[in-house]
């Protein structure tokens, strides 16, 4: 939390176009999930299963190569993550990013920092 909390300090000091880019990719990811969970249940609900496999599949391709990616990371920097807890931490981003930024910004709030 306390290197979370390090991150979140930085970010005013980050360029604009670096802001973009990470805002881009918050944007998107909690798009693809929010988006992807919500076809799954709707299609499952409805009981169409040739819509829910497709969905199903690209929720699958797009975890293969996530946890491809972040082995092929964690080889350079030494890091040692299993492919269960890199699936698991993706789903959390939601959450970090949705309850961790209000907290941050309440806290300055709270303390008199503008």
């Amino acid at each position: 939390m306390i290197q979370k909390k390090r991150h979140l300090n930085a970010g005013k000091y980050y360029r604009g176009e670096d802001k973009r880019k990470i805002g881009l990719f918050s944007l998107s990811h909690a798009l693809f999930w929010i988006g992807a969970l919500g076809l799954l249940i709707y299609f499952g609900l409805g009981q169409e299963w040739e819509q829910f496999l497709i969905v199903l599949g690209i929720v699958l391709v797009r975890s293969f190569l996530v946890v491809w990616a972040f082995k092929s990371a964690s080889k350079k920097i030494q890091g040692t993550a299993t492919p269960m807890n890199i699936l698991v931490n993706d789903l959390m981003y939601l959450d970090i990013f949705g309850s961790w930024e209000p907290y941050h910004t309440n806290q300055k709030i709270s303390n008199g920092n503008k």
